[in-house]
């Protein structure tokens, strides 16, 4: 904010010295005309030289205004260089805050490295503290080192002692010419300890060496013994063993006799028993072939009759004549011996008169069609007779007439028609008989009813026309007798044609529910008998093969019981025997196994204790190794922070000589620097400034300084 103030004012001296400049100070005086009007012929003497007077004052305007231009360029030329050294002095002023900026920094910067030297001498003094104790730590464990090699010296003394007993160990530990201290201890001390757990491990390995050398020479020794003993033995009690194992073998084999005789006598009464059961089954197996075989016969008898009349179905239907129907080739007791071709045969037949039966609806349509154009042929002949008639009438008779005629027809040509649509149908299928007996019947109705109609009509028409009626009576009377006679032989037929299906289907349902079950039934039973057969064979045969292995049992077992009372004795002599033979040698073998024991919890404790002192060792050398990097760290810190403080040291000086330079050389107020660059403007007052006061001091020695590299 100060150097804004100051800014300011230096800003509001330029502009008050600028004003002094531009006040225009060498204006001419005003030049004063005489009027006229008080001109008079007197003063006329006086005219050249008031215009030689005029004519200087004009020269002299003149030059008074040359002067005035010349005076403009040069306030205009001082106005610009005024300007520059303005601008010059704001730099000089903005250089100079900078530099007090700096050496504002610099003077915090000095206070931050005295801070830092401060701390930099707190660190050194921790640092040395730390090495005092690091070096306190390295002489305890120098002395624990120093301990610690001595347990190992002593340890591997004791250790070297015990185990002397069976290699002897002199001279000390062994040496290592690369090592030194304790580490050269420690590596003497691991060598000494594996030399001495080799030498235990040897120990051990001859001792169960010879264990089981005694061992293998003891069960020698108690098997030769027993050997011996049980041909001593077998030797001299041979006679008495044989006559009580004779004895006792005749009273086991009378005793295990009675026993398979018993036991034999009821297997025996029990397939006795199994015999008259499956004689039972048989029995009423064959009551069942039998009642099968009637079934079977009944069945075969309604074959025969069926077949009967499938035959007379066939010989009576149109166009099958005696000659081409089949001929009956087998006779009953024949179909009874094979049902299975009656059955083909019914199946034959019944395909046969399908065939037939079809082949009659095919003629019967080709004769309604020729029956229908016949009837066509009438109706043309009968139109071409009315259509006379038609024009022998007169007026409404005639229109009515020709109404009536077309109206009976067409009732006529519709029943007739209705006929082939009903007569196309083949009735094959065996459900649809009821419905085709139906059919015919309402057919036939359809047809009497339109004829009916139709005969109505024409009585109608005959009332008026008799002789129309006269010409085409005969003609339809011909066709209604042969229409009804069609119609009735039709449903005849229709209906013995359903009659016959039912009987047949009924007969080949029970056909073939009487078939099927008889099949079953005769499976079943033979079934049956087969295993029942083969029950009775497998059991026969598992009676001879348990009679056989209680014989081989009874042989098998008395050997084996003899075998086992000669090995039992002769076991318990060998025992006997062995276990009075090995006691020294059990004795023995224990005490080495306690040996053993013991040589290997020393050696587990040495391996404990030289673990314990490598890991003592490690630790020792990983804390020496880290109060050495800790020294180290703490030593190169201490450099660093010496040639830092020094740099800070340096910068500090640096900059405070320049700061003294700059205060030095800072004085801008020399005096005298306007009137050394324009000495014409001395001694010209400004307008508003006093010229004697220490502002306009203040203003020239600025303008020195400002001017001095122009001047130079």
């Amino acid at each position: 904010m100060a150097s804004k103030d100051g800014e300011m004012g230096r800003g509001l001296d330029d502009e008050e010295a600028l004003s002094d400049f531009e006040e225009d100070e060498f204006e001419a005086a005003p030049v004063e005309l005489v009027p006229p009007a008080i001109v008079n012929p007197s003063a006329t003497d006086n005219l050249k030289s008031a215009l030689a007077e005029l004519e200087k004052e004009r020269q002299a305007r003149k030059a008074a205004e040359a002067a005035n231009a010349e005076a403009d360029s040069q306030i205009k030329r001082l106005k610009t260089y005024v300007h520059e050294t303005i601008r010059q002095r704001d730099e000089a002023v903005k250089y100079r805050d900078e530099r007090t900026r700096q050496l504002e920094e610099a003077l915090q910067s000095q206070d931050e490295l005295t801070r830092n030297r401060d701390e930099i001498i707190l660190q050194k003094d921790e640092l040395s503290r730390q090495k005092e104790e690091i070096l306190r730590a390295r002489d305890a464990s120098k002395t624990e080192i120093a301990e610690v090699a001595r347990i190992l010296v002593t340890q591997a003394d004791k250790i070297t002692s015990i185990a002397n007993a069976g290699k002897p160990f002199s001279g000390g530990l062994p040496r290592f010419p690369k090592a030194t201290g304790l580490v050269a201890i420690a590596l003497g001390f691991g060598k000494r300890m594996e030399e001495v757990v080799e030498e235990v491990v040897r120990q051990r390995d001859e001792a169960c060496k010879r264990r089981d050398e005694i061992h293998s020479q003891m069960e020698q020794r108690n098997f030769s013994i027993a050997i011996e003993v049980s041909e001593l033995e077998a030797s001299l009690t041979q006679l008495k063993v044989e006559v009580s194992e004779k004895a006792l073998e005749l009273e086991r084999a009378h005793k295990q006799a009675s026993e398979a005789e018993q036991s034999l006598k009821e297997q025996v009464e029990q397939t006795k028993q199994e015999a008259e059961d499956y004689k039972t089954r048989v029995e009423e197996a064959e009551n069942r072939l039998l009642l099968v075989k009637n079934s079977v016969s009944q069945a075969v008898q309604n074959v025969a009759k069926v077949r009967d009349s499938l035959l007379n179905v066939l010989r009576s239907m149109p166009g099958v004549g005696d000659e081409s129907s089949p001929e009956v080739t087998q006779s009953l007791e024949e179909l009874k011996q094979d049902p299975a071709a009656s059955f083909l045969e019914l199946v034959e037949l019944a395909g046969r008169v399908h065939r037939s039966w079809t082949q009659s609806q095919e003629d019967f349509a080709k004769q309604k069609e020729v029956w229908e154009a016949h009837v066509q042929f009438l109706q043309e002949e009968k139109d071409s007779l009315l259509s006379k008639v038609i024009h022998l009438d007169n007026g409404d008779s005639a229109v009515e007439d020709s109404e009536l005629r077309s109206i009976g027809r067409n009732a006529g040509l519709k029943g007739l028609s209705e006929v082939p649509e009903h007569l196309e149908r083949p009735e094959v299928e065996e459900g649809n008989a009821g419905a085709s007996s139906r059919e015919s019947g309402a057919v036939s109705e359809s047809v009497f009813s339109n004829q009916d109609n139709f005969d109505l009509t024409s009585e109608a028409c005959t009332d008026k026309q008799t002789t129309n009626a006269a010409v085409q009576q005969p003609s339809v009377e011909i066709l209604q007798g042969e229409l009804a006679s069609f119609e009735k032989r039709y449903h005849q037929v229709v209906l013995k044609n359903s009659a016959l299906e039912e009987e047949l289907r009924s007969l080949r349902q029970e056909l073939q529910r009487t078939s099927s079950a008889a099949r079953v039934e005769a499976d079943r039973l033979r079934l049956a008998i087969e295993n029942q057969a083969k029950d009775l064979a497998a059991k026969t045969a598992y009676i001879e093969e348990l009679e056989r292995e209680a014989k081989d049992h009874i042989q098998t077992y008395t050997n084996e019981l003899r075998a086992v009372e000669e090995e039992a004795a002769r076991w318990k002599e060998a025992a006997t025997a062995e276990a009075a033979a090995g006691a020294g040698v059990l004795e023995e073998l224990e005490n080495r196994t306690k040996e053993i024991e013991i040589l290997n919890e020393r050696v587990s404790e040495l391996k404990e204790m030289v673990e314990e002192a490598n890991s003592k060792v490690s630790s020792k050398e990983q804390m020496a190794m880290a109060a050495i990097a800790a020294r180290n760290a703490a030593e190169r810190s201490l450099q660093i922070a010496d040639e830092r403080s020094s740099e800070l040291r340096l910068r500090v000086v640096d900059m405070t000589r320049a700061l003294e330079e700059m205060e030095q050389s800072g004085d801008f107020r020399t005096p005298g620097l306007l009137d050394m660059c324009w000495p014409w403007l001395r001694g010209r007052g400004r307008p508003g400034v006093n010229s004697e006061g220490p502002q306009q001091v203040r203003g020239s020695a600025e303008m020195e300084t400002l001017l001095e590299p122009w001047m130079r």
